[in-house]
């Protein structure tokens, strides 16, 4: 079961990543851990273009070859950026 200060915490520093960019590494570092992943990266698309402006424990070549090529392949961000604004 999740506590209450374990969910308030990373939506407080998403929050906080919104008025503040430079926060982003951060919070998504949080959700990282609190999830148990292995690295973690925040996407900002627009169509077929999309960009990594913040990642944890991601190599910067592994963002590039995304950007270049695997993110044709990424049926869930592609189901995500087509879907309604608002939902997860």
């Amino acid at each position: 079961m999740v506590t209450v200060e374990d969910f308030s915490r990373p939506v407080s520093g998403v929050y906080d990543a919104v008025v503040s960019p430079d926060h982003w590494v951060d919070a998504i570092r949080d959700i990282q851990h609190s999830l148990g992943g292995l690295g973690a990266t925040l996407l900002v698309g627009d169509g077929d273009n999309r960009t990594v402006p913040a990642a944890t424990t991601l190599p910067e070549e592994a963002g590039a070859s995304y950007a270049e090529y695997y993110h044709r392949l990424d049926s869930e961000v592609h189901c995500m950026l087509g879907g309604p604004v608002g939902v997860v």
